[in-house]
């Protein structure tokens, strides 16, 4: 017989201005949406047939209350609600399908809050819109800021404290903590006359735990039945020294073998979903029942034995802050110890005399529990990790090979290698040496054996598969925009590894595309582009004019070009002009990161050189000084070259990493006086914006929540309008940076960014000239006819030369830029040699009786 048709929930609409301010402030937020609940491990349909499943506005795919990374501020989190559109996410009934749903809120996580935030939640209390007697006693005494849950039948309470009982939930009263790892949705429908913030009052938790969830004395959760746990011996007079004895050989099983019997018991998918620490697929919703269910089933295996039962619950994804109370963690123990009747026979095991229990056991045990006032430390127990399996025959290298042996590995063209990890529908490129693919193969050893990898047997599976990569053909590697032929693909950064596919026919959404990207553990998602969507609806945030739009406009096309050189942007202005906003803003959509997106300037070119192996577009902020060195590097960025540096400071090999990134600074001053960046640089001014102008920053991720997906949309339409234009444009006299520079025309189908880019050209030569130590002296030596040369003419040596423009530049002493020497005014003078030459002032050398002399003249 199939199951019933269930029909959704239909869940109260949230309204955000209700929502707490101080709420507001915190990336704690995510989105949710109804799910059909999965039946229990024994089949048995659970409780509540719909689930609520966080959803992530961050990273667009299924959210997890455990991880910061899928939380968000509530603006964005709202603004996605709020758009109405269906999302994609993983299926709970069939983990590796995919299915679109309607979200149904917003939520909030308390797992790790700071604040200390508990939710409490009542249901089954509004009857006929009227909060019951027993639900109003309970607000009132709580005085916090209080709401109706989703389904309009329930109450939610908020405030600042902490669970100090042993459970979380009785009848129709939970109370969750930061310590729990919940969410919690939340609606906004704030309850008349209740507070609009939420409040310190831990003598109303308290008093609820009193009332409330204290378990009664005779209360006791029901113990395993005998019939589950097979081959075991009840306690009972007559047979206190054999249950002894057992609990003594109990002791010396090692946890691989113990873990690998629980696991296939009748009870034993039970087993590991708790061990997993997957409340909801065990079938509880209270962590604490979940604790005790856990620890009777570690009773019967253990031999009642508590600092194992200890133990190993501390390695579990159960253990959490509350399991660092001496309080709770001993009378968990203690109540499962008494609740289970029976332990497990290891008496077979011990007797097989090719089984070295005790061996393995030491093996096994090499665990240091720190207990601590709040938060338990907890090792993962190294069992069998310097000893061969002795229960399978086999190393654990040679266990991890067999579960990953069908892994694709390749290497890509800068000797780097990689595997492509399945996940579902989907495949992800990690690097072997990547602290993520090792992760991966440590839990897939645990879920398997129940023990963790030793360092040497992961360190020889990571060097065989880089062995077996090491032999295969080179595949070029690309980090967020790849371009083959007259197609674009775009790593959106999404969970699931989709990208946008661009050509001159339009674009689309693809999973698993032909070309092989690399992330790092800090890419970003990029916004989800939407169809009929506007570049333009950028500017109003940018809060530029509309020739410095025409410019940020053209550097955000450049970069999906596919390939390189870049114009750098260089964004400058006075304090309060936005200059920070605009390039975070313009980092947004096209390398956003999960965090510090905006850095400083690096100390050297290796840092620089990890910059651009972590990031496809470089954000430098504050930026008040260039010195010549990091000028030259950025060029070569920009531009594409290579950075040095050695592979170990214990040996002499040298690594050369090629790189080609867009690159955006700004800073208060002209900062940049190298000629060459200048000539290769667009510079936009932003102009101060006044006081009643200004917005604050929940305001600007406001509006921004609400056009990324558009401006995104926009700016894959022009892209196409690119591939389609580029071939056919008429010839156009085209600047330095050609190539970016006719990219963005097409882009455009205009010329109108190439004016704007001539102008600022010319203006970019002016700010050099003026920031050059040397050009005003070489202008007024040229006006000058000593030593018999013609008007507007000057050779000599750069011995001579520095002697000429010190003799014309008036203070020298005061500008640590000025050459102190020859070389350091050949230096400069080849540096300063474009400028000069826009201002009609020509730079040649020519020998004369062995001199290398330098000829200057106006043109």
């Amino acid at each position: 017989m199939s199951d019933p048709i269930l029909s959704k929930p239909t869940a109260l609409r949230p309204v955000s201005e209700n929502i707490p301010a101080s709420l507001k402030q915190k990336p704690i937020w995510c989105c949710w949406y109804y799910d059909p609940a999965p039946k229990k491990a024994d089949g048995t349909p659970p409780k509540k047939p719909w689930t609520k499943v966080p959803y992530s506005a961050e990273w667009r795919g299924n959210g997890k209350s455990t991880d910061s990374k899928s939380w968000c501020h509530f603006e964005k989190a709202f603004n996605i609600f709020d758009q109405g559109n269906e999302v994609r996410v993983k299926s709970k009934l069939q983990p590796h399908d995919y299915k679109f749903v309607e979200l149904s809120g917003v939520g909030i996580n308390l797992f790790g809050n700071t604040q200390q935030l508990v939710g409490v939640d009542l249901d089954n209390c509004v009857e006929a819109g009227q909060v019951t007697p027993w639900a109003t006693e309970i607000i009132q005494y709580f005085k916090s800021y209080t709401e109706f849950s989703p389904s309009g039948v329930g109450i939610r309470i908020f405030v600042y404290g902490s669970n100090t009982g042993e459970r979380n939930k009785k009848g129709d009263v939970e109370l969750y903590d930061s310590t729990d790892r919940r969410y919690l949705t939340m609606t906004g429908h704030r309850l008349d006359g209740a507070n609009s913030e939420v409040v310190h009052n831990q003598s109303a938790i308290d008093r609820l735990i009193k009332e409330y969830l204290q378990p009664e004395p005779s209360e006791s959760l029901p113990k395993p039945p005998s019939s589950s746990l097979e081959g075991g011996l009840e306690v009972s007079e007559g047979n206190d020294s054999r249950f002894e004895k057992l609990t003594s050989i109990a002791d010396r099983i090692d946890w691989a073998t113990i873990f690998q019997k629980a696991s296939t018991s009748k009870n034993g998918d039970k087993f590991k979903l708790l061990y997993q620490g997957d409340l909801s697929g065990a079938g509880f919703d209270d962590p604490s029942a979940a604790d005790l269910s856990f620890c009777n089933l570690l009773a019967f295996w253990l031999g009642h034995n508590k600092e194992r039962i200890d133990e190993v619950f501390r390695e579990s994804r159960l253990c959490r802050e509350k399991w660092g109370r001496d309080d709770y963690r001993d009378r968990t123990i203690e109540k499962a110890i008494s609740q289970s009747n029976e332990v497990f026979d290891w008496s077979d095991f011990v007797d097989d005399p090719s089984f070295d229990c005790a061996e393995l056991y030491a093996a096994s045990t090499k665990v240091e529990a720190v207990r601590t006032a709040n938060v338990p430390k907890v090792e993962t127990a190294k069992a069998i990790d310097t000893l061969d399996d002795k229960a399978a025959k086999k190393t654990q290298f040679q266990l991890l090979m067999a579960l990953i042996s069908d892994v694709a590995v390749w290497r890509s063209d800068d000797e780097d290698f990689f595997a492509a990890l399945e996940y579902g529908d989907h495949h992800e490129n990690v690097r072997l040496a990547s602290s993520q693919f090792k992760y991966w193969c440590i839990n897939l050893f645990f879920e398997t054996y129940g023990s963790a990898i030793g360092r040497d047997g992961l360190q020889q599976v990571v060097d065989h598969l880089s062995s077996m990569a090491m032999k295969k053909p080179p595949v070029t590697v690309f980090q967020r925009v790849a371009r083959i032929g007259n197609t674009i693909w775009i790593d959106l950064g999404s969970e699931s590894w989709d990208a946008i596919e661009l050509n001159a026919d339009g674009w689309r959404i693809v999973r698993n595309p032909p070309v092989k990207f690399k992330r790092t553990s800090n890419t970003g998602c990029l916004p989800i582009p939407s169809t009929g969507g506007n570049i333009d609806d950028l500017k109003p945030l940018c809060a530029t004019t509309d020739a410095g739009w025409i410019l940020l406009k053209g550097w955000l096309l450049q970069c999906f070009q596919g390939f390189g050189p870049y114009v750098v942007a260089i964004i400058n202005g006075e304090q309060g002009s936005a200059k920070s906003s605009v390039c975070t803003l313009m980092k947004r959509f096209v390398d956003p990161l999960l965090k510090g997106e905006k850095s400083s300037i690096p100390r050297d070119e290796k840092a620089l050189a990890v910059d651009c192996k972590s990031e496809f577009a470089l954000l430098y902020d504050n930026v008040s000084y260039l010195a010549p060195w990091v000028s030259d590097a950025l060029c070569r960025v920009a531009t594409g070259g290579g950075l040095k540096d050695r592979k170990l400071y214990s040996d002499g090999e040298q690594v050369v990493f090629d790189v080609c990134a867009p690159i955006i600074l700004n800073g208060i001053p002209d900062f940049a006086d190298n000629g060459d960046l200048m000539s290769r640089s667009l510079i936009v001014t932003q102009p101060v914006i006044h006081e009643d102008e200004r917005k604050t920053e929940a305001m600007l991720r406001l509006e921004l929540a609400g056009i990324e997906s558009s401006v995104m949309g926009g700016l894959c339409d022009l892209i196409c309008q690119g591939l389609r234009n580029y071939d056919s444009m008429a010839p156009l006299k085209l600047p330095r940076m050609a190539d970016s520079v006719k990219w963005i025309s097409a882009c455009l189908g205009s010329n109108e960014f190439l004016e704007k880019f001539n102008t600022n050209q010319e203006l970019a030569t002016d700010l050099g000239i003026e920031a050059s130590p040397i050009a005003s002296g070489i202008k007024e030596l040229l006006k000058s006819t000593t030593n018999g040369r013609m008007p507007g003419t000057w050779d000599g040596t750069h011995k001579e030369l520095l002697t000429q423009v010190t003799l014309h530049t008036k203070d020298t002493s005061y500008n640590k830029n000025f050459p102190a020497n020859p070389k350091q005014m050949s230096n400069r003078l080849r540096r300063d040699a474009p400028l000069l030459r826009k201002q009609g002032i020509d730079i040649s050398y020519r020998d004369s009786n062995g001199k290398n002399l330098v000829v200057i003249q106006a043109i």
